[in-house]
């Protein structure tokens, strides 16, 4: 099998072996000859098995399509859920149809299958779209297709790891000419997974996880000759120490080195602004959106600019363009980065939700909702001669001076030569461009725009992705193996002791991974005779706390879960779902969330007498700004206790006149509720904190703990965005808090 190099896709093609149906028949006809008992390969493959257990439930229908010899079909059913197994070597269909007749394998072509559109659970692919030829536009959508909303896709392929993005960087590999031999010959690809992404990205699905498997395949691969037939021997062995060696050397390698790449897709039509086509409707309150948010900037004397998406349609197309989903509007950095507070509280005061904030100075940007239009602020800085934000980057001429335009009937500023930006930000912009590329950024904005488009850029980028990712990675197995951060254990850990007494019943809500339960019962000087009960709506989460309580429990009987989430009132509605932050699930969304599960609430009120829970009672809530619902609603069931504490973070972003915090700790304290301890957020002693003249009884990594504040103290700092200047990294990176108080303490006793 030779390798060639296309520069154009930035892939590996692997000619030799033609991948035609007659291939695979005899390649299937072999593997199965040399594995006769089927039991094996369902202990060597049940990754299948487990992967799709973790993100779908048992009895879920799931095409596995190209099955080949049918061992993933056989876990999958042995697993509880109904499979299909599609594949087009017709021999090998013929004989595992024969020999497993209760078992459901079909002949068929995943570029066309024989399945009703949104009839599938779960789709998995493993190792087939890389051999078409011509690409694989023709599966994607089939697997569009035939998936439910809310369904999963999983896929592998070869990958172009980071090894051989290197080796090609430096033209390691012979070049790929393609011609008609080249067809003849061709065996499969390897895929750029950035590409991989941003194709399905385009078509509907939200990547949920990506990761790279077979590292030590990868290394063996990419090695010496001289070298390689010695690591050959060792992949091929079924010696204990080979498999001790190999299964090492995938752990510490296959990050950079892996041969394959596994991804799992989500296809979610509420994330799905891509393919909307906006009715004239839709639009009329996207200009209403725009005339408000313009307005509320002027009021604040922020330097903004009408650009991107909006500016484009407004020269060429006379109106918004109809398929973009957002509004940019650029901002001088340095005009709102002393007033982001004000300019906040103004903002969600005309109803807009804040979906998102970048609260980096290099980076700032503010993403607003409303009428399910979305609004981004992007802020740029002064660097040099241009005007940058991370990856982006604009001659400073073009924001010096103001040229006005007319659109939908008011005049806004955009930048100075609005014709001459546009050209540097889009290359030809009097053209539409196609609909395939109109969702890709590196095909819609031109190089010069592109701040990472170079190549020092791109490793620069690259590296600081790859040292995210590690990051990320430490602390969920650190999660994983009960760990916390300093500050959350001491400073939280130490609110949420003070709350408890003997017999209490503790309510966690929103509890995520069970950890602050863990740390209380483990501590010294947690009181006895504890009943808790957790209520968590997430299933992924149940399983992540109940993993934690086996490993790190003594006692795991005195512990329920609830499976459900408390709101306002009983119903049914959906809880938008961060797959890698499960912390951030919220029913509201924002720019974390990329899938939603429709689940039951039930009120504080009726959860207690359900469970017949009575004073004392703890309740610890991190609910991403839904504590003002179940605190509003639960203030004359709070009146009948004499005996309550609650313990909840702060989420300034979410709270206004709509949704007012303020409302609610002001009838709680007239009910008889005082607070007892508040923990500072991002310094020791933030401004408002100094003001009051407070300080902090002790200090935590960098957070302040403070007792004996006034009513009228915390009214004043935990009910709106206050800012604070924080130096990061020593000083090297400067962000922007908006808010003073992380987390508060409050008691009837």
């Amino acid at each position: 099998m030779k390798r060639f190099y296309s520069k154009e896709f930035n892939r590996l093609v692997y000619l030799g072996h033609k991948a035609d149906k007659e291939f695979w028949d005899n390649q299937w006809k072999k593997e199965i000859k040399e594995k006769e008992n089927f039991d094996d390969i369902f202990k060597d493959h049940s990754f299948v098995s487990d992967y799709t257990k973790k993100y779908l439930s048992s009895g879920s229908k799931i095409l596995e399509g190209g099955c080949g010899r049918g061992n993933h079909v056989y876990s999958l059913d042995k697993n509880g859920f109904q499979v299909i197994g599609l594949d087009s070597a017709q021999d090998t269909v013929s004989y595992l149809q024969e020999r497993f007749p209760k078992l459901d394998f079909r002949l068929g072509d995943i570029t066309n299958l024989d399945l009703e559109s949104n009839s599938i659970d779960g789709y998995w692919s493993l190792g087939v779209i890389e051999h078409f030829y011509d690409g694989y536009q023709d599966s994607l959508e089939e697997m569009r297709r035939v998936l439910k909303e809310d369904g999963y896709l999983f896929l592998t392929m070869p990958a172009m790891n980071p090894l051989r993005k290197l080796k090609a960087f430096f033209n390691l590999y012979p070049s790929f000419k393609e011609d008609e031999m080249s067809k003849n010959f061709f065996y499969q690809y390897c895929l750029d997974p950035s590409i991989i992404v941003e194709d399905f990205s385009s078509q509907g699905f939200s990547l949920v996880k990506r990761f790279y498997t077979a590292g030590f395949k990868g290394i063996k691969d990419e090695s010496p000759v001289f070298f390689r037939q010695y690591l050959q021997k060792i992949y091929d062995s079924k010696n204990i120490f080979s498999k001790i060696i190999k299964y090492s050397v995938e752990k510490i390698t296959s990050r950079f080195f892996g041969h394959t790449c596994l991804y799992i897709f989500k296809k979610d039509s509420e994330f799905l602004k891509e393919k909307k086509i906006f009715s004239k409707e839709e639009l009329d309150q996207r200009n209403e959106g725009l005339k408000e948010i313009t307005n509320l900037i002027s009021l604040q004397n922020i330097e903004y600019f009408l650009s991107d998406g909006v500016l484009l349609g407004a020269v060429r197309e006379k109106d918004f363009i109809k398929w973009d989903w957002d509004v940019e509007i650029t901002i001088l950095t340095e005009s709102i980065w002393n007033k982001a507070d004000s300019f906040l509280e103004k903002v969600k005061e005309k109803g807009f939700e804040i979906s998102s904030i970048n609260n980096s100075y290099k980076n700032f940007k503010i993403n607003l909702l409303k009428n399910e239009n979305k609004f981004s602020l992007n802020g740029l800085i002064l660097e040099g001669e241009n005007r940058v934000r991370n990856s982006y980057s604009y001659p400073k001429e073009f924001f010096e001076k103001k040229e006005n335009i007319e659109f939908r009937k008011k005049n806004y500023p955009a930048p100075f030569g609005i014709e001459k930006y546009l050209e540097y930000q889009y290359g030809n912009w009097k053209i539409p461009i196609d609909e395939k590329s109109r969702y890709k950024k590196n095909k819609y904005l031109s190089k010069a725009v592109r701040n990472d488009s170079n190549l020092n850029k791109k490793i620069i980028n690259k590296f600081y992705k790859e040292v995210k990712k590690i990051r990320t990675l430490i602390v969920k197995l650190l999660r994983e193996y009960g760990a916390r951060s300093p500050s959350r254990e001491i400073n939280f850990g130490k609110m949420y002791l003070a709350s408890l007494e003997e017999k209490s019943h503790i309510i966690e809500i929103g509890s995520s991974d069970g950890s602050e339960i863990i740390n209380a019962i483990n501590s010294k000087n947690c009181p006895k005779n504890l009943q808790i009960l957790l209520v968590e709506p997430s299933q992924k989460n149940i399983i992540k706390a109940r993993r934690s309580f086996k490993r790190r429990l003594k006692n795991k009987d005195a512990i329920q879960i609830c499976q459900k989430a408390i709101g306002k009132k009983d119903e049914i509605k959906k809880l938008y779902i961060s797959e890698e932050r499960p912390n951030l699930n919220s029913i509201r969304v924002n720019d974390h969330h990329n899938s939603f599960e429709v689940i039951e609430f039930i009120t504080l009120e009726k959860l207690c007498k359900k469970n017949k829970i009575s004073s004392p009672i703890f309740i610890k809530m991190d609910v991403e700004g839904q504590e003002v619902d179940i605190l509003s609603s639960s203030i004359e069931f709070f009146k009948e206790l004499n005996d309550v504490s609650i313990l909840f973070e702060i989420h300034p972003n979410s709270y206004s006149k709509f949704n007012s915090l303020f409302k609610v700790l002001s009838k709680l304290f007239e009910t008889g509720f005082k607070p007892i301890l508040i923990e500072s957020a991002g310094v020791p002693r933030p401004k408002k904190f100094i003001e009051y003249g407070y300080e902090p009884f002790e200090i935590n990594n960098n957070r302040g703990l403070y007792k004996n504040i006034s009513k009228d103290f915390v009214l004043d700092v935990v009910t709106k965005n206050i800012q604070q200047e924080l130096d990061s990294f020593g000083g090297i990176k400067k962000v922007l808090s908006l808010k003073q108080a992380r987390s508060i303490l409050i008691q009837k006793r």
